[in-house]
């Protein structure tokens, strides 16, 4: 009995988000306001938001997530992964394996954040990618041909990925994707022990909003278990709640944790460190500036400033001839 109402519930879940979806493509862009159920917060006038392309039907998903009487959804950060935990250990599965067929769409061409290349591999064909939708996947013939490594993680969303040159049969791998606080929402941080073979979940990552959305990953190279992050926290489709951005640290494999830097209102968008001196790292910070650390992370000085109006998302690179030069790309205010 128990099996056929957890059937019945997701038959009943998926057939409430295919008719939302539905009927959104019959609402002019632009008609869902404030005077829009209990979740009004939620829904701002076209003049704040847009109400076109993925943000529209976002927000419905954001809308049949919100209970009544409440302005915005009250999920506790990683409960996707609890869920998923207590089902392996109550061992839950279907009375009847249901076949899928893929439908669709096939012109959506995704995008791919994390991107690792096996340092153990002598001809650079080995490599490791983790997509916003799809989870993580391996090549071993550049690209060719490709192998899902996390067909069982409850979040797809992976946005980094990362290994130490010292032990490379430890990835992690960072879910979430808050680059402006609308995208994918993650569930923590997992680690592979085996080369991604097989995953398990940071717990210290999974019921903390310091972890919500994991942005980058750095490791040292010559100790796997040192790491730097950077975070932010928010839920998709929830603008009222203000950007937290932070960096963490850890030197235990991810057991536990201490933020070293915290931004709010604007993403800390990157983390990397100096080829060759993992102590000389660089941040980021959308709309402010860069910051820069000397310590491994542990301090940080803001080393240039931007302006927000003019400067907005900025990725950062350190030439590994001259370490002195460091490169920045950036997206103007112009486009």
């Amino acid at each position: 009995m128990k099996q056929r109402n957890i059937y019945t519930t997701s038959l009943y879940y998926i057939t409430l988000i295919a008719l939302v979806v539905i009927a959104g493509r019959f609402i002019p862009s632009g008609t869902i306001s404030n005077s829009v159920g209990s979740a009004g917060p939620l829904f701002m006038s076209d003049k704040k938001a847009k109400m076109e392309g993925p943000e529209y039907f976002q927000r419905y998903q954001t809308l049949i997530r919100t209970q009544e009487g409440k302005d915005r959804p009250d999920y506790t950060p990683g409960y996707i992964t609890k869920a998923w935990r207590k089902a392996k250990e109550n061992n839950i599965s279907y009375r009847e394996k249901l076949e899928w067929k893929e439908r669709g769409p096939g012109n959506v061409g995704g995008r791919t954040r994390g991107l690792l290349v096996d340092p153990d591999d002598p001809t650079h064909q080995t490599w490791y990618a983790g997509s916003v939708g799809g989870g993580v996947w391996k090549t071993t013939d550049g690209g060719e041909h490709w192998q899902n490594l996390t067909p069982d993680i409850p979040n797809l969303a992976t946005a980094t990925i990362a290994m130490s040159p010292h032990n490379t049969q430890v990835i992690y791998a960072g879910t979430g994707e808050g680059f402006d606080g609308r995208m994918i929402n993650g569930s923590g941080m997992w680690k592979s022990n085996d080369k991604g073979s097989s995953w398990s979940p940071i717990k210290s990552t999974l019921s903390t909003e310091d972890f919500r959305n994991i942005l980058r990953i750095i490791v040292n190279p010559d100790d796997e278990n040192e790491l730097v992050v950077c975070t932010v926290s928010n839920f998709v489709g929830d603008e009222e709640k203000q950007l937290v951005s932070k960096i963490m640290r850890s030197t235990d494999g991810g057991e536990t944790w201490t933020q070293s830097h915290q931004e709010t209102g604007t993403v800390i968008q990157q983390v990397v460190f100096t080829p060759g001196n993992f102590n000389t790292q660089y941040a980021s910070v959308n709309g402010r500036g860069i910051l820069q650390s000397t310590d491994g992370g542990k301090t940080w000085n803001k080393v240039m400033s931007v302006s927000s109006s003019e400067v907005r998302r900025m990725e950062l690179s350190v030439s590994p001839i001259n370490p002195k030069n460091v490169f920045i790309a950036a997206e103007v205010a112009d486009g």
